[in-house]
């Protein structure tokens, strides 16, 4: 998980917490699956996008919901291409969700922002460093928090709480209400 220290030194104006400052009440909550299978690998992932995608569910999303981005990439899971074969959500797309009252976004993939090549190759066209990581820079403006490689419809995410770290492995722990088998 990463925390807002983790964007870097200030999130909302104030000194960003770390992983040890955040409530772990923040960390349990409803989870919110949008099927976002569509996007291709290295595409980007827009607020309509994700709009689209609440609207295509039967629940509205809640302040405090964990909203879970499926990508698909899950399927690339233990293979190199994991970590360069997914789409990412654009600063827009992030916003929406934090101004929902989301505090925790999580992913199937290796990370929120498009895979590095992808970014680099809009920087190297266009010179706007706006395309470099914009999901994570979101996190200087507005406080909050990123989970990779989880899908589910309820999770805990539980981290050791050192208070000088900036992310940490953490375990989620899916519930559900179906039983096993059915």
């Amino acid at each position: 998980m990463d925390a807002p220290f983790h964007y870097g030194p200030l999130s909302s104006g104030r000194p960003a917490r770390k992983i040890g400052e955040i409530p772990l009440s923040r960390c349990y909550g409803r989870g919110v699956r949008l099927d976002l299978r569509h996007r291709g690998s290295g595409e980007a992932i827009t607020a309509t996008d994700i709009q689209q995608a609440i609207g295509k569910t039967d629940t509205e999303l809640r302040p405090l919901d964990i909203v879970l981005i499926w990508t698909g990439s899950d399927k690339h899971w233990g293979s190199a291409s994991y970590l360069t074969d997914y789409p990412g959500l654009t600063r827009d797309a992030v916003a929406y969700l934090v101004e929902q009252g989301v505090y925790v976004i999580g992913t199937d993939a290796w990370g929120l922002d498009r895979p590095m090549a992808a970014m680099l190759d809009d920087y190297r066209c266009t010179g706007y460093r706006s395309y470099l990581w914009p999901a994570h820079l979101y996190g200087r403006e507005q406080e909050y928090w990123s989970s990779f490689g989880i899908i589910g419809r309820e999770q805990i995410c539980v981290s050791n709480p050192l208070e000088d770290q900036r992310q940490l492995p953490r375990k989620v722990v899916s519930i559900s209400n179906t039983r096993i088998g059915s």
